[in-house]
Protein backbone atom coordinates (compact mmCIF):
# COMPACT_ATOMS: atom_id res chain seq x y z
CA UNK A 1 0.00 0.00 0.00
CA UNK A 2 1.34 3.15 -1.06
CA UNK A 3 1.61 6.23 1.53
CA UNK A 4 -0.96 8.14 -0.20
CA UNK A 5 -3.31 5.14 0.68
CA UNK A 6 -2.58 4.81 4.17
CA UNK A 7 -3.50 8.66 4.66
CA UNK A 8 -6.56 8.19 3.52
CA UNK A 9 -7.71 5.92 5.87
CA UNK A 10 -6.53 8.59 9.22
CA UNK A 11 -8.93 9.73 11.35
CA UNK A 12 -8.50 12.98 13.64
CA UNK A 13 -10.28 13.75 16.68
CA UNK A 14 -10.22 17.20 17.70
CA UNK A 15 -12.28 16.82 21.27
CA UNK A 16 -12.03 16.42 24.66
CA UNK A 17 -14.45 13.77 25.15
CA UNK A 18 -12.50 11.02 25.08
CA UNK A 19 -14.74 8.66 26.20
CA UNK A 20 -16.96 9.11 23.16
CA UNK A 21 -13.86 8.88 20.61
CA UNK A 22 -13.09 5.60 22.46
CA UNK A 23 -16.43 4.16 21.26
CA UNK A 24 -16.47 5.48 17.78
CA UNK A 25 -12.98 3.66 17.42
CA UNK A 26 -14.55 0.86 18.39
CA UNK A 27 -17.25 1.29 15.80
CA UNK A 28 -15.29 1.91 13.30
CA UNK A 29 -13.75 -0.99 13.70
CA UNK A 30 -16.79 -3.33 14.11
CA UNK A 31 -18.65 -1.93 11.02
CA UNK A 32 -15.26 -1.55 8.68
CA UNK A 33 -13.30 -4.41 9.58
CA UNK A 34 -11.63 -4.90 6.11
CA UNK A 35 -10.09 -1.10 6.75
CA UNK A 36 -7.41 -0.27 9.08
CA UNK A 37 -8.20 3.30 10.27
CA UNK A 38 -4.97 4.92 12.35
CA UNK A 39 -6.59 7.52 14.95
CA UNK A 40 -5.39 10.83 16.11
CA UNK A 41 -6.36 12.91 19.05
CA UNK A 42 -5.74 16.50 19.57
CA UNK A 43 -6.78 19.05 21.86
CA UNK A 44 -7.61 22.83 21.39
CA UNK A 45 -7.31 24.83 24.66
CA UNK A 46 -6.80 28.36 23.79
CA UNK A 47 -6.14 30.41 20.52
CA UNK A 48 -2.84 29.78 20.50
CA UNK A 49 -3.55 26.26 19.30
CA UNK A 50 -5.57 26.98 16.60
CA UNK A 51 -3.05 27.64 14.26
CA UNK A 52 -0.64 24.76 15.30
CA UNK A 53 -3.84 22.29 14.26
CA UNK A 54 -4.34 23.69 10.74
CA UNK A 55 -0.73 23.36 10.33
CA UNK A 56 -0.89 19.61 11.46
CA UNK A 57 -3.79 18.90 9.50
CA UNK A 58 -2.06 20.05 6.86
CA UNK A 59 0.83 17.64 7.47
CA UNK A 60 -1.20 15.25 8.46
CA UNK A 61 -3.65 15.29 5.69
CA UNK A 62 -6.64 13.16 7.80
CA UNK A 63 -9.24 11.82 5.70
CA UNK A 64 -11.64 12.59 8.27
CA UNK A 65 -11.73 15.13 11.14
CA UNK A 66 -14.40 15.32 14.05
CA UNK A 67 -14.90 18.66 15.65
CA UNK A 68 -15.98 18.05 19.19
CA UNK A 69 -17.75 21.90 20.23
CA UNK A 70 -19.01 20.77 23.66
CA UNK A 71 -15.64 22.16 25.52
CA UNK A 72 -13.95 25.46 24.32
CA UNK A 73 -16.13 26.48 21.86
CA UNK A 74 -14.63 29.68 20.33
CA UNK A 75 -12.21 28.22 19.52
CA UNK A 76 -13.26 25.29 17.83
CA UNK A 77 -15.66 27.12 16.24
CA UNK A 78 -12.67 29.31 14.06
CA UNK A 79 -11.00 26.43 13.32
CA UNK A 80 -13.91 24.92 12.17
CA UNK A 81 -14.27 28.09 9.84
CA UNK A 82 -10.45 28.17 8.40
CA UNK A 83 -10.29 24.03 7.94
CA UNK A 84 -13.28 24.43 5.83
CA UNK A 85 -12.07 27.47 3.99
CA UNK A 86 -8.59 26.37 3.05
CA UNK A 87 -7.90 24.72 -0.38
CA UNK A 88 -5.71 22.42 1.49
CA UNK A 89 -8.30 21.06 3.79
CA UNK A 90 -11.83 21.77 1.80
CA UNK A 91 -11.81 18.56 0.73
CA UNK A 92 -11.68 16.99 3.89
CA UNK A 93 -14.97 15.04 5.42
CA UNK A 94 -15.22 17.41 9.07
CA UNK A 95 -17.94 16.49 11.23
CA UNK A 96 -18.82 18.51 13.76
CA UNK A 97 -19.85 16.80 17.29
CA UNK A 98 -21.85 18.72 19.36
CA UNK A 99 -23.74 17.91 23.19
CA UNK A 100 -27.18 17.99 24.00
CA UNK A 101 -27.08 20.45 26.37
CA UNK A 102 -26.12 23.07 24.06
CA UNK A 103 -28.36 25.70 23.11
CA UNK A 104 -29.50 26.35 19.27
CA UNK A 105 -27.59 29.37 18.49
CA UNK A 106 -24.41 27.39 19.55
CA UNK A 107 -26.02 24.61 16.93
CA UNK A 108 -26.03 27.73 14.31
CA UNK A 109 -22.88 28.53 14.90
CA UNK A 110 -21.57 25.29 14.00
CA UNK A 111 -23.30 25.00 10.77
CA UNK A 112 -21.77 28.85 10.14
CA UNK A 113 -18.88 27.77 10.14
CA UNK A 114 -18.90 25.86 6.79
CA UNK A 115 -19.50 22.10 8.06
CA UNK A 116 -22.20 19.93 6.28
CA UNK A 117 -22.00 17.43 8.72
CA UNK A 118 -23.30 17.82 12.59
CA UNK A 119 -24.22 15.65 15.12
CA UNK A 120 -24.97 15.07 18.57
CA UNK A 121 -23.47 13.55 20.89
CA UNK A 122 -25.17 10.32 22.11
CA UNK A 123 -24.81 6.41 22.62
CA UNK A 124 -26.05 6.15 19.61
CA UNK A 125 -23.51 6.41 16.64
CA UNK A 126 -24.44 4.64 13.75
CA UNK A 127 -25.62 7.63 11.71
CA UNK A 128 -22.08 9.49 13.34
CA UNK A 129 -19.95 6.64 11.41
CA UNK A 130 -21.98 6.18 8.43
CA UNK A 131 -21.91 10.09 7.65
CA UNK A 132 -18.62 10.41 7.95
CA UNK A 133 -17.39 7.75 5.65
Amino acid sequence: MSEDEEKKHLILYLGDDHKYYDNLKKSYAKYFKSIAFEHVTHSVEGPADVQSIVHKVNSIKPAIIFLDFSKYMLEYLHLSRILTRLNSTRSITKVGLIDMNQNIKEVKDTYLTGLRICHVKSTEIHDVIFDSV
